[in-house]
């Protein structure tokens, strides 16, 4: 039997067309736990803060259960995690 052997430049080229190719495939995923939600925050004075988060789940199909409490994160500006509530 002979042996085929194809340039690098071929199978670089050939990988490169098959990445953007899948890439334009489109991946769908759902979520069946979580509908929506809201975080909402408001200064009572000073540097103290209430902070309200509403989570709306599906209850027909959503079988997780939750963090409770919920951790939620302050970032500062350079995205630094400052303290955890």
């Amino acid at each position: 039997m002979k042996n085929i052997t194809f340039p690098k430049k071929f199978i670089k080229n050939a990988i490169i067309l098959l990445t953007l190719l899948f890439s334009l495939i489109p991946f769908y995923g759902y979520s069946t736990h979580i509908v929506g939600g809201e975080l909402n925050y408001k200064c009572l004075g000073g540097n103290v803060y209430e902070i309200r988060l509403r989570v709306y789940r599906d209850c027909y199909t959503g079988q997780v259960a939750y963090d409770d409490p919920a951790a939620v994160g302050i970032f500062g500006s350079n995205n630094v995690l400052i303290t955890t509530i």
